[in-house]
């Protein structure tokens, strides 16, 4: 089996800490991916002939509910349904346009024929970029934009999109760093630096002002972060668990790109977003290790 990617894992006498006692640190992180295969996130080359074998008309949960989306999928993005009746905003979206791709570059590994497979794997490039173009052109400082005949923001260019308590993230957060992996042939070496470029400063946006993120920012290994209990109580909040998924796919290159037109960040730079979601991650993991939380049923929002 591929060699999996350089991770960070949380070690069982951590988990069993009491909540009084000397935090265990997370491992910092150094040297690259040891796995320059995709797919590689979720998925890896090696399932995708059982995969494969489950898309067969005698699976019922393939041919009575794959299919079917499958098919309504393409209807929508046929029709222009996708991504033309998506709005681009941070909540809901009746036709998210990630969402749609992230659909397609999955369907692109498991369907049988390579002709199906390689139309879904275009269509997830062109909703991918068609999000990643608009971003690209950096966050809108004005909601000059009518859609719905609602004011907004240009599609894609809210400068809280990825940040803060914003839904749209929450829900389909995970699309982005899926759909690339899961299609990276397909993407040339200008839609590798775009997406890289916005990725970077998404994952920023998500280090500097997620929803109560750690602090300080870019700190990590340190007892300082979890100095603030009460900001450490909403770590199990469900934005900020979205952020922690979210972060580490986006924070390029050391989980998504083999390479990069640009050079990467050094991995022991405390404001890469690779190591910030560490961060994250320590202060959601040394949350869940509380008693109080795992046996009594208790809950952030609730007092002490």
């Amino acid at each position: 089996m591929t060699a999996a990617p350089v991770a960070t894992v949380v070690s069982a006498a951590a988990v069993k800490q009491p909540i009084n006692a000397t935090p265990a640190y997370l491992p910092i992180v150094t040297g690259a991916p040891t796995n320059t295969a995709h797919p590689r996130l979720w998925i890896t080359s090696e399932y995708l002939p059982r995969l494969r074998c489950w898309a067969a008309d005698s699976n019922p949960v393939y041919a009575d509910g794959i299919v079917p989306l499958a098919t309504a999928a393409r209807e929508a993005m046929d029709s222009g349904d996708v991504p033309g009746l998506d709005c681009g905003n941070t909540s809901y979206e009746s036709y998210p346009t990630e969402m749609y791709a992230e659909f397609f570059a999955f369907m692109s590994l498991i369907e049988n024929n390579a002709a199906a497979r390689a139309d879904d794997a275009a269509r997830a490039h062109t909703l991918l970029m068609h999000v990643i173009n608009e971003a690209a052109k950096g966050p809108a400082t004005a909601m000059d934009y009518t859609c719905n005949g609602n004011a907004q923001y240009p599609p894609f260019r809210n400068p809280d999109w990825f940040t803060s308590d914003r839904d749209r993230a929450r829900y389909h957060g995970e699309a982005f760093g899926l759909t690339v992996d899961w299609i990276y042939p397909t993407l040339t070496a200008q839609d590798k630096q775009t997406i890289r470029q916005v990725y970077l400063r998404w994952s920023q946006d998500i280090i500097e002002r997620g929803y109560h993120h750690p602090e300080p920012v870019g700190m990590v290994n340190n007892p300082t972060l979890l100095a603030n209990q009460s900001q450490v109580r909403f770590s199990d909040n469900t934005y900020f668990t979205a952020h922690i998924r979210n972060l580490p796919s986006s924070s390029s290159p050391p989980l998504l790109f083999t390479s990069s037109p640009l050079p990467a960040p050094p991995l022991n730079s405390p404001d890469t977003p690779y190591r910030s979601a560490q961060s994250y991650s320590a202060c959601h993991s040394r949350h869940y290790s509380s008693p109080r939380k795992r046996y009594s049923g208790w809950r952030p929002w609730l007092p002490s």
